[in-house]
């Protein structure tokens, strides 16, 4: 479950608490509640009871790690989760990465605290073909059958969407069909069998299956490979906490690794740290907002 809920649970793993105002919080002038927001586009795919245990996990661990209660705001809408973190009507909202170039693009003061990693800070989207297919770019794949794991990652998904979308289909019309095997494994193993055409992958899943398999490996090839997708971000308002607050959040967090308790946590939420923003993090959202623009609004 990385992949949608993994960002989640940065926050619990970070929050100290603080006051409102930004000072440290005493046992008289703690908030009553911490308020996140949560793009919903991280619980795609997964079950309504899934996400609901995934919350009250959420929710017990901030209390026991710093005595707050918290609510949750699940929301689609990017424009309204960022909107209401600049009016301090949320503490944090959690983002993928290209949500948050979006949002950002709207509120300039919009800033990310840390990053949510899985091994890698840097995230790619392939397709994958058998090497003997007479496929050259993505229109050569119109009519066929494509592979997307079921939990495929949102920039994955992202990239189908969007190819499509410039092709003026939807990834159900511009298919002739698009199957959702159980993981990335079984996906590129239907390439190679001829069970479909291509699939959609994470590069790191990718060289993974080269590193397992690699005989079948030599039998497929890459058509595409994406623009460099942002991990997950935790968003804030500068200003609604003290920098020496901020700071100590990101400090904390980056030093979750390092512990055995945290070494675990991070495990069971398939993450391998937490990280500070790096240098290169601005250059890749511009770069992906310019690739993959906000959604027009309905």
């Amino acid at each position: 479950m990385m992949k949608q809920t993994s960002a989640i649970l940065v926050l619990g793993l970070l929050l100290a608490p603080v006051s409102r105002t930004g000072l440290p919080a005493s046992a008289a002038d703690k908030p009553s509640k911490l308020r996140i927001g949560i793009s919903g586009h991280m619980f795609r795919e997964i079950p309504d009871a899934t996400a609901k245990q995934a919350l009250e996990t959420l929710r017990a661990l901030i209390q026991t790690q710093t005595g707050f209660s918290s609510e949750f705001t699940i929301e689609d809408s990017i424009d309204k989760l960022s909107g209401e973190l600049m009016k301090d009507k949320l503490d944090f909202v959690v983002l993928i990465g290209y949500e948050f170039a979006w949002a950002q693009q709207k509120h300039d003061k919009l800033r990310p605290l840390v990053i949510a990693v899985n091994r890698e800070n840097q995230l790619y989207a392939h397709l994958i073909v058998r090497e003997d297919a007479q496929v050259g770019k993505w229109a050569d794949l119109q009519g066929k059958k494509l592979a997307l794991p079921t939990g495929s990652r949102p920039h994955c998904r992202l990239l189908v969407e969007r190819k499509c979308s410039a092709a003026g289909k939807t990834p159900a019309s511009f298919f002739a069909k698009i199957t959702t095997p159980e993981n990335i494994e079984d996906a590129l193993d239907d390439v190679v069998d001829g069970v479909v055409d291509a699939a959609v992958v994470d590069g790191f899943c990718l060289d993974c299956f080269k590193r397992r398999k690699p005989g079948r490996s030599a039998k497929l090839k890459g058509v595409l490979k994406s623009e460099v997708f942002p991990p997950p971000a935790i968003a804030y308002r500068p200003g609604a906490l003290d920098e020496a607050t901020v700071n100590r959040f990101r400090d904390d967090l980056v030093r979750t690794s390092q512990t055995d308790d945290g070494q675990r946590l991070l495990t069971l939420w398939k993450l391998t740290a937490f990280e500070p923003v790096p240098a290169t993090y601005e250059k890749n959202l511009s770069a992906i907002l310019k690739a993959y623009p906000p959604p027009k609004s309905k």
